[in-house]
């Protein structure tokens, strides 16, 4: 018997549905975790750097990815006074829409974002939506191997600016 609560006894999954496997595996080829190496850019482009760990597992009967991320990596000493920051996503292929839906929490700060995308023939994919605060963001996925990927993300100011990088994560495999 686990130590576990039911409930994440119940969320907890051996691995992706077989009738959604192929789709499954575009992010499920990313479970396990994986440190990251993490920039965060203000609007005059300042950058702040620190280490952060992002950890993946399969949920829902496999028919849905959960990760958690944590920031700065808990390897790291913390400044006095601050602590980790937490947010979890649930990302599940959506078969009827044929894309993925994510939605992504973080609640030190109370942020919610909902996206949705679909990968693109290079393997990158690109996530677009409006999080509560209706700022335009877009996520994207790419050079992804099975030992490395660049996470980064983007917001759009008002629909007449570019795409303004806030962050980027370079992600190195741990375990899977």
């Amino acid at each position: 018997m686990s130590n576990l609560a039911p409930t994440f006894e119940l969320l907890a999954a051996d691995g992706p549905d077989d009738a959604y496997r192929s789709q499954l595996m575009q992010f499920g080829r990313l479970v396990g975790s994986w440190d990251l190496e993490a920039s965060f850019f203000d609007e005059d482009g300042t950058e702040e750097r620190m280490s952060a760990e992002w950890h993946w597992d399969w949920i829902l009967g496999g028919r849905a990815i959960q990760d958690v991320m944590v920031f700065p990596a808990r390897s790291s000493s913390l400044p006095e006074g601050s602590s980790y920051r937490y947010g979890t996503s649930i990302r599940l292929y959506d078969a009827m829409g044929e894309l993925w839906r994510v939605v992504w929490i973080a609640p030190e700060s109370g942020t919610v974002f909902k996206l949705t995308g679909v990968f693109s023939e290079d393997e990158a994919v690109v996530l677009n939506g409006d999080p509560n605060d209706g700022e335009p963001t877009k996520w994207i996925f790419s050079q992804v191997t099975d030992d490395s990927f660049l996470w980064e993300g983007f917001v759009q100011d008002d629909p007449s600016s570019e795409w303004r990088l806030i962050q980027r994560m370079t992600a190195r495999r741990v375990n899977s």
